[in-house]
């Protein structure tokens, strides 16, 4: 304890002399550092033989002024609730060409202009109302297949050849039959 304090006594020293140097020698060449040194009180650097030691001094940290911040509880989506009913004129319980998904509707917009020419008929819906989707998605999707072959065959026919353009999707009211997909690269 003794050989400790002694020691931490010199290291602050030396380190004084170090950071008190280098401000003079600073100061010294006509810069403003715009640094103030103030003298600190002496430590006694005597070492004493006593064994007893001293419990540190504890502080009573600060009470802050203002009362903290609390958020706002965040319920959670439901689990188990079903997904809204498809909209009018979606194909359930059909394959579909799916030519295209985008976070917002303007994009999915985008899509369907640039599709046109080979996909006439290509419609958008929110992927969370159709439950074999996965839900959060503004899908581009064309025809009614009853096989996903037959929706991959159309695929072809467009032009489309890799699952970035295109693949074949399974639209139903079940969750049990999300990621029912086939693609034309068969990959």
């Amino acid at each position: 304890m003794t050989r400790h304090r002694v020691f931490t006594t010199t290291v602050r020293s030396v380190l004084l002399g170090v950071v008190v140097t280098g401000l003079v020698g600073c100061s010294s060449s006509g810069k403003n550092l715009g640094v103030s040194v103030r003298t600190l009180p002496a430590v006694a650097t005597t070492a004493s033989t006593s064994t007893s030691t001293t419990a540190p001094a504890t502080t009573t940290p600060p009470v802050p002024q203002t009362a903290p911040q609390t958020n706002p509880p965040v319920t959670p989506p439901a689990t188990n609730a079903a997904p809204p009913s498809p909209p009018d004129g979606v194909p359930m319980n059909s394959w579909v060409v799916m030519l295209g998904a985008a976070n917002t509707q303007a994009q999915a917009q985008q899509r369907v202009s640039d599709v046109s020419n080979v996909a006439p008929d290509a419609s958008i819906v929110n992927s969370s109302s159709i439950a074999s989707l996965n839900p959060g998605w503004w899908v581009i999707y064309t025809g009614s297949f009853s096989s996903g072959q037959d929706a991959i065959n159309a695929c072809l026919s467009m032009g489309f050849t890799t699952r970035h353009d295109c693949y074949a999707a399974y639209f139903s009211e079940n969750t049990s039959d999300r990621g029912t997909r086939m693609y034309p690269d068969g990959n």
